[in-house]
């Protein structure tokens, strides 16, 4: 479930930001995503760009998000020991701040951006995600930091489908040749 206003609203070839509600085990959560980002760089930003992402009720401390890439797109949640609070604020508080940098080797590919969100109605369209039985989506990790997951999504990246396993035979010659 989607806030109707965006941080960032979609343009033409740049990157959207938006609040979402996704489920973190039984806890519906306030989840930042940033879409419109190319496989390439979505991968790339996986380990160049680190997304600061803070939540800011009224009258509660800010909530750091912990960002990591989905599919295509890059999901910043509460981390674990935050879900909690985050779950209790959401369909309580009039309403929340939302505040995203991405920075990119030092400069900024997108400069501070803040936007203070309306959550009137939102424990009422909480109860309708339940009802409508909301799916849980896994915490954002990590994978691929290992050397083998790595390779896997460069190769990716690159332009082979298959990545790893497509780049190796055309490394040379295999074992029982």
């Amino acid at each position: 479930m989607r806030h109707r206003d965006w941080v960032l609203p979609p343009v033409a070839g740049g990157p959207s930001i938006a609040l979402e509600v996704q489920a973190r085990g039984v806890e519906l959560v306030p989840v930042v995503t940033v879409r419109g980002l190319s496989a390439a760089l979505a991968t790339a930003g996986k380990f160049f760009i680190k997304p600061l992402v803070e939540l800011t009720f009224e009258s509660s401390p800010p909530i750091g998000l912990t960002c990591g890439v989905r599919d295509d797109y890059v999901a910043c949640a509460p981390d674990v020991s935050a879900i909690a609070a985050a779950a209790r604020l959401l369909p309580i508080a009039p309403a929340v701040t939302v505040t995203v940098s991405l920075p990119l080797g030092g400069a900024s590919a997108l400069s501070p951006r803040g936007a203070s969100l309306d959550l009137a109605g939102t424990n009422a369209a909480l109860t309708r995600l339940r009802v409508l039985g909301v799916t849980a989506e896994a915490v954002p990790a990590y994978p691929g930091l290992d050397l083998w997951g790595l390779a896997d999504r460069l190769s990716r990246a690159a332009g082979f489908p298959d990545g790893v396993t497509g780049v190796v035979p055309r490394l040379g010659p295999t074992h029982g040749r």
